[in-house]
């Protein structure tokens, strides 16, 4: 149950946190490469979470 709850947690507070540093990044950027790699990033953990459920 506290694993839940951790899960909740980060899902609340720790993706917001991250996303706005990875937009800021991303606009802050002029190598197209990083766009990549953020999308690569993205799909990447997407594919964790589908794979796993």
């Amino acid at each position: 149950m506290l694993a839940h709850h951790l899960l909740v947690a980060f899902l609340i507070v720790g993706i917001p946190i991250w996303d706005r540093r990875e937009i800021r990044r991303l606009k802050q950027s002029m190598d197209p490469r990083a766009r990549i790699r953020s999308y690569q990033l993205t799909l990447g953990w997407l594919w964790c979470e589908f794979r796993r459920s």
